[in-house]
C-alpha cells in the first residue's frame, strides 16, 4: 500500500502488497540504493508510519485538524518551491530553444554560403581544365620561349646602344 507520510513523502507498506508486487531489496541492482535514497530525498524527509502515528497519538480532534492544516501548509510550501523550480526550468528551456533556433538559422546560412562557394569553385575548376587542355598542345610553351629569347635580344641591343653611344 502506498500512502503519504507527514512531510509529503511517499511510504510503501510492503506487507500489504500482493506477493508478486512486493519490493525486494535483495534482488534490486546494487546501484538502486543511492538512486532510491536521492528520490526519497526529493520527495521530502523519509519518515516511517510509526513516526506519523506518534505525532497523532496524544491529539484530540482539534489537534488532528491542526496537524493536518500544518501538513497541508508544508505541502503548499513544497509545491510553491516546486512551482519556482518548474518556472525556472521553463525559462531555461525557452532560452535553450532560442539558442537552438539561432544556431539552426546560422547553420542554414553557412550551408547556403558553402553551396555558393562550391558552385564558384566548380566553375573555376572547369575553366582551369579548359585552359589546361589548350596548353597541352605546346603552343604556350613555344610562345613563352620566344618571349624570353626576344627579351634577351632586346636587352642585348639596349646594352650595345648604351655602350657605343
Amino acid at each position: 500500500m502506498v500512502s503519504m507520510n507527514g512531510q509529503g513523502g511517499v511510504v510503501v507498506d510492503e506487507e500489504r502488497l500482493e506477493p508478486d508486487t512486493k519490493l525486494s531489496r535483495a534482488s534490486a541492482p546494487k546501484t538502486a540504493g543511492p538512486r532510491l535514497r536521492s528520490s526519497e530525498d526529493l520527495l521530502g524527509q523519509n519518515k516511517k508510519a510509526a513516526d506519523d502515528m506518534s505525532r497523532v497519538a496524544g491529539l484530540d480532534n482539534q489537534g488532528i485538524v491542526g496537524l493536518q492544516r500544518q501538513i497541508m501548509k508544508e505541502q503548499d510550501e513544497g509545491l510553491e518551491k516546486l512551482e519556482e523550480t518548474v518556472l525556472s526550468t521553463k525559462h531555461i528551456a525557452l532560452a535553450v530553444n532560442e539558442e537552438l533556433t539561432l544556431h539552426a538559422r546560422l547553420i542554414d546560412d553557412l550551408e547556403d554560403h558553402v553551396d555558393v562557394t562550391n558552385f564558384r569553385l566548380q566553375r573555376v575548376q572547369k575553366t582551369l581544365a579548359v585552359l589546361n587542355k589548350r596548353t597541352k598542345g605546346g603552343c604556350s610553351c613555344m610562345c613563352l620561349l620566344l618571349s624570353v629569347v626576344a627579351i634577351v635580344i632586346l636587352a642585348a641591343i639596349v646594352w650595345l646602344l648604351i655602350k657605343y653611344l
